[in-house]
């Protein structure tokens, strides 16, 4: 099913001499590979913990597989067919993650319109919501710890450091600041961040 829905989609988008041979046996060679990890990391999230296959119709699903399929295909040194299921999912779902970003194994995106993930340290168990960016200010990139929630409409960049356990509201935007662990952040006034402490631990909320 996926495969079938895989080709029609890169076929429809690609002319032919982008699209040959060779990298259609690459990228049908990885599929496998990049289901078993999707669906172990599906297993994390209450949405989709007892799913067993990858529903394509469903944009949440079918974008952290692609995302999973593009990074496997890089770091197999691949990266023409990378950069290709990368395009794919932008045009698709309208996220942009390229096969570089190093994106740890769970990770869960909640709404995938407008999510633009670039250079970072990232950690497990991250939670994305739409229009969500992140990556380099400058020569800097952010490092995000484990178990952060990042909501709707917010941006992280640059020197950041986000602690563990960490929530970051929608709409804010950090830049060269640091958060500390088991907290959830707020806009200000002006460019001052707000930090409260994330006593409840709403990751959780997310989590099978």
């Amino acid at each position: 099913m996926i495969e079938e829905v895989l080709l029609h989609q890169l076929r429809h988008q690609f002319p032919l001499h982008i699209l040959d041979d060779e990298i259609i046996a690459s990228l049908l060679m990885h599929v496998p590979s990049a289901k078993v990890s999707c669906l172990s990391c599906f297993s994390c999230w209450s949405d989709f913990y007892k799913a067993t296959s990858i529903d394509p119709l469903n944009s949440r699903q079918y974008a952290i597989f692609l995302a999973i399929l593009s990074r496997s295909l890089y770091k197999a040194d691949l990266h023409r067919a990378s950069d290709i299921i990368a395009y794919l999912n932008k045009s698709v779902n309208g996220c942009e993650i390229y096969g570089h970003v190093p994106l740890r194994p769970n990770f869960m995106i909640g709404h995938t319109l407008g999510i633009v993930l670039g250079q970072a340290i990232y950690g497990d168990y991250l939670c994305l919501q739409h229009n969500v960016t992140i990556g380099r200010w400058m020569e800097s990139y952010p490092c995000i710890g484990d178990r952060v929630v990042i909501m709707n409409g917010a941006v992280v960049a640059g020197n950041t450091n986000i602690g563990d356990n960490s929530i970051i509201s929608a709409g804010v935007r950090i830049i060269n600041q640091h958060v500390p662990a088991n907290s959830i952040v707020f806009n200000g006034e002006g460019k001052e961040l707000v930090f409260k402490p994330n006593k409840n631990n709403w990751i959780e909320r997310w989590m099978a």
